[in-house]
């Protein structure tokens, strides 16, 4: 994935039915378009660091196809 996104919100907590993980995540527009490892998230014209912020983003709401677990 090469083409830029909106917005990648790196050092996230995913939750899912089993377990927490570390993780980024990119948006672009509405949409979720990846999950996983930071260093594989597309160029984004907006970064938001969550590391160390209060919070999960539930992977209900999220399209479970994109979960890499």
């Amino acid at each position: 994935m090469n083409a830029m996104v909106d917005l990648v919100i790196r050092g996230a907590q995913l939750v899912s039915g089993s377990a927490i993980i570390d993780a980024a995540v990119a948006v672009d527009g509405e949409r979720i378009v990846a999950v996983g490892e930071e260093r594989l998230m597309p160029p984004a014209r907006e970064t938001l660091d969550a590391s160390g912020l209060f919070g999960y983003c539930l992977t209900k709401l999220w399209n479970a196809t994109m979960a890499p677990w």
